[in-house]
């Protein structure tokens, strides 16, 4: 019995490990059985389900922390909910493989489901980060033991059962603290929303605050026998440098207080001849960026196309799931690990096709891929390595705009 995170996994993965049959909720092949989740299946029970008083919004029934937590089915899916419980008790089904997403969240999905279905019966792990069919493939020829992933588990609940206790004793908390004061309204707090929110706030506080300051800058046109090039006034070459990332900022030794000082300074330096003092010239080596992770993905899709981040996750998901075309896009790691190397060059290849890309793939093909610890670190990977393309040659057609951005 397989256990996929989503249909269209499950669809996936019965495809190509022969389960064809279509029935009620799951697929079925020969000596095989494919079904899948929707998403989580069940969640944390609301606390009058420990406690009675529990109930009451009050702040002397705070703070709520039960001795154990239990999960009931998510609303809305009761009738699937049956038909997996059913699959997974019927004597048939002798050993249960978990295929749902390869992370934190996956494993808990699948963990609660079986706790929900009071199942015990043998579980394998699929393990994979791609849904091409040779990564299926190899990911089925080495299944692994569900017990390497018990900490992963553990991390899941803990994660879970910290936003319960965060999010139902604080919101409380707030909630009635505001009625006091003549509040009508349900405040929610949350363990990772509340200290966003609070970023968010703090930095338009900050803008609402900026005083501009107007400044000027004197520019020169300088010219000897090679050339000309423009030069700024710089009056003190010791202060600090504001530019950063934007190069709108003029620096503070450019920065000139008024507009009769600008004057000044640029009719004392007027048709004069200059000299040069010193010249610098220093060679300096750029780093190639880091790979892909969510965040560096999402970050530069906005900069370049205006993509918000929950658009970027949308699209990944979809070359990822859809399209086979990258690999498994939630992952925190900008890293590879040493045995993905000699792949790399197939990757490579499988982009060759794509007309825009052709020339570097070609450039790239014609020495042997060997990236350096700059990329290439073990230790930094951990559930996931960065996002790749999958070998998959990509077809315009079949893409939205947004998505060939991607």
């Amino acid at each position: 019995m397989v256990i996929a995170e989503k249909p269209s996994v499950a669809r996936d993965l019965a495809r190509v490990l022969g389960a064809g049959g279509k029935r009620t909720g799951w697929f079925e092949g020969e000596d095989l059985r494919v079904s899948w989740c929707i998403g989580h299946v069940a969640q944390l029970e609301e606390p009058a389900f420990y406690k009675p008083e529990w109930k009451r919004w009050s702040p002397g029934v705070l703070p709520m922390v039960p001795d154990a937590f239990a999960i009931c089915p998510r609303k809305g899916i009761a009738d699937h909910v049956a038909i997996l419980k059913s699959l997974l008790k019927d004597p048939a089904v002798r050993t249960v493989v978990n295929a749902c997403d390869a992370g934190r969240e996956g494993e808990l999905i699948f963990r609660w489901l079986m706790e929900l279905a009071n199942c015990k019966k043998p579980v394998s792990r699929l393990w994979i980060s791609s849904l091409t069919d040779e990564s299926i493939r190899d990911g089925w020829a080495r299944l692994k033991p569900a017990r390497d992933y018990d900490r992963l588990a553990d991390a899941a609940r803990c994660r879970a059962e910290a936003d319960w206790l965060v999010g139902m004793n604080a919101t409380r908390a707030l909630t009635c603290a505001a009625r006091t004061v003549g509040g009508a309204d349900v405040f929610s707090v949350g363990r990772v929303q509340t200290p966003t929110l609070a970023m968010i706030v703090a930095r338009d506080l900050e803008i609402e605050r900026f005083v501009p300051q107007d400044f000027w800058q004197v520019h020169a046109t300088m010219a000897a026998e090679k050339g000309e090039w423009k030069a700024v006034y710089v009056a003190d070459l010791a202060a600090p440098g504001e530019r950063g990332e934007s190069p709108d900022v003029a620096p503070r030794g450019e920065r000139i207080a008024t507009a009769a000082a600008a004057q000044a300074i640029a009719r004392a330096a007027a048709d004069q001849p200059a000299r040069v003092t010193v010249a610098d010239r220093k060679r300096t080596v750029e780093q190639p960026p880091l790979l892909y992770d969510l965040t560096s993905l999402q970050r530069r899709a906005n900069q370049r196309y205006g993509l918000s981040a929950p658009k970027t996750l949308e699209i990944a998901q979809a070359l990822y799931e859809r399209h086979k075309l990258i690999t498994y896009p939630r992952t925190d790691a900008r890293y590879l690990t040493p045995d993905q190397v000699p792949g790399l060059p197939a990757l490579v290849a499988g982009l060759r096709p794509v007309v825009p890309y052709r020339a570097t793939c070609e450039a790239l093909l014609a020495a042997p891929i060997a990236p350096g610890k700059r990329v290439v670190n073990a230790a930094e990977v951990g559930d996931h390595h960065a996002i790749l393309p999958t070998g998959k040659t990509p077809h315009g057609d079949r893409l939205t705009p947004d998505e060939k951005r991607v």
